[in-house]
């Protein structure tokens, strides 16, 4: 991630209200700014910055998963426990047992939170679904206060505004029990986030504005690592950015990875005529002049904006047509070109994406080729229950929908029209000895799924959602 330009005022803000939560007066930051303006660089700046020992909680809400209840919470849950999809019950339970604090009367409800079976550890909870939902969250808030007893706690919530309502609900009922508690609350949001809470005595609210002409142009020196770019090009960055940072940084590396200027020891210089050099207009142009000069790299870029924010070697694998070579080389490049960043070594790496990237679930060429008639689709099928919980992924998944109480299911067909927003599942192609009601209703499980599907060397990805009912809804 880039030096964070411009940001002092705002970062000596957060550390201030970071100072008073170590001191047991408990706060949240609201962090609001629009898409690229800067909240996740000052966030990391806020991290960079803490010498002394704590603990770190993050939630990341997603725009696929809004509607899901406590998406962020169990996503952090897993990932803190360890759990692994292939893990027997009790050890996930194992694992999650060993990051809990607080009282074990909280441990059956956040396992059950995970869709781990209980009752042969924990006996039955029986709770009515709405006191169970309130004992889950209290439980939550629990782990938060009973963490900070041994070292303050940074909690950070990013991309609120695509919060779910069980989360904000969570987030809300936090704020009178940590106002006491060594706890930060950091949020990020766009300007656009809907909340109720604006008026706590703990809540700081603090706007990112846009950058002026001076921070842009010492964004854009340390990209060309202090080498000037002509004034007339700097000019033209200016105006087209307006003072957002990543779209700074994004159009002058489309800028420099060009061909029309020429490097020499202490500036850039242009070839030919300012004419000639084509500047893209917008964030996702700039996105996509990069990529054509990585090509076949923009393919493997497409597949991980199916995916999601963060996805992992074996996942992407599934769907690639290139080998393990092609497709490691692919994503080095990606990672050089800064337009994703890497944990661990292939096979068993995991990544995150830069945002922008996102575009590309929604606007390139995958979802069309699908066309609006129904096909078989089953190069790759990963599904997740509402708790995130992986129950099957590949062409195995009909066994595992079996076990669930479902019917076995093949190959799916989908009904998807010209544009993302309305697909919706046709039906199942059964397998032999399967019934015939591909969707039974399972009370307590709510499952949704994203099919990866590769048509004409294209991968694309559906994300569609399952009947049933849930005692979050």
């Amino acid at each position: 991630m880039s030096s964070m330009v411009g940001r002092d005022h705002e970062l000596a803000l957060v550390l201030e209200r970071w100072k008073q939560a170590k001191a047991n007066e408990g706060q949240l930051v609201l962090l609001l700014g629009e898409a690229g303006i800067g909240k996740s660089r000052l966030t990391r700046g806020m991290i960079d910055a803490l010498s002394e020992a704590h603990i770190r909680v993050s939630y990341q809400c997603s725009p696929y998963h809004s509607d899901s209840p406590l998406y962020p919470v169990i996503q952090q849950l897993t990932f803190a426990a360890g759990i692994r999809p292939d893990d027997e019950n009790d050890d996930k339970l194992d694992r999650l047992e060993k990051v809990l604090v607080g009282a074990e009367g909280d441990r059956p409800l956040l396992a059950a939170l995970l869709g781990l079976q209980t009752e042969g550890r924990y006996g039955t909870l029986n709770l009515t679904p709405q006191r169970q939902r309130a004992r889950t969250l209290q439980a939550l808030v629990n782990q938060l206060v009973q963490l900070s007893r041994g070292k303050p706690v940074l909690f950070v919530l990013e991309d609120a505004h695509w919060i779910d309502a069980t989360t904000l609900e969570l987030v809300d009922l936090c704020l009178d029990q940590v106002a006491s508690a060594r706890v930060m609350m950091l949020v990020t949001a766009r300007p656009t986030f809907q909340h109720g809470f604006g008026g706590h005595p703990i809540v700081t609210k603090l706007a990112l504005n846009r950058l002026g002409r001076d921070q842009i142009t010492s964004i854009v020196h340390g990209l060309t690592n202090g080498k000037k770019l002509p004034g007339e090009l700097l000019d033209i960055i200016a105006a087209k950015t307006d003072g957002v940072p990543l779209f700074v940084e994004e159009i002058t590396k489309t800028v420099l990875e060009s061909e029309e200027l020429r490097e020499t020891a202490s500036a850039y210089e242009l070839i030919g005529h300012l004419s000639r050099l084509r500047i893209p207009s917008t964030l996702y142009d700039s996105l996509m002049a990069r990529l054509d000069r990585l090509q076949p790299v923009k393919e493997v870029a497409q597949s991980a904006a199916c995916i999601g924010r963060d996805f992992n070697y074996r996942m992407l694998k599934a769907i690639s047509p290139l080998d393990d070579t092609g497709l490691q080389e692919a994503l080095e490049r990606l990672t050089s070109a800064e337009l994703i960043f890497r944990r661990g070594v292939p096979p068993d790496s995991t990544y995150n994406r830069r945002g922008q990237i996102r575009a590309f679930a929604r606007t390139s060429g995958g979802m069309d080729c699908l066309g609006s008639t129904p096909r078989k689709c089953g190069v790759f099928f990963y599904l997740r229950t509402p708790d995130a919980r992986t129950i099957g992924a590949g062409k195995g998944i009909g066994e595992k929908l079996g076990l669930l109480g479902r019917a076995a299911a093949g190959p799916v067909f989908l009904h998807v029209g010209t544009t993302f927003v309305e697909p919706t599942v046709v039906g199942y192609e059964p397998t032999e000895g399967s019934t015939t009601d591909p969707y039974p209703a399972v009370p307590g499980i709510c499952a949704s799924a994203i099919v990866l599907v590769r048509v004409n060397a294209v991968a694309s990805a559906i994300v569609v959602a399952f009947m049933v009912v849930s005692f979050f809804l």
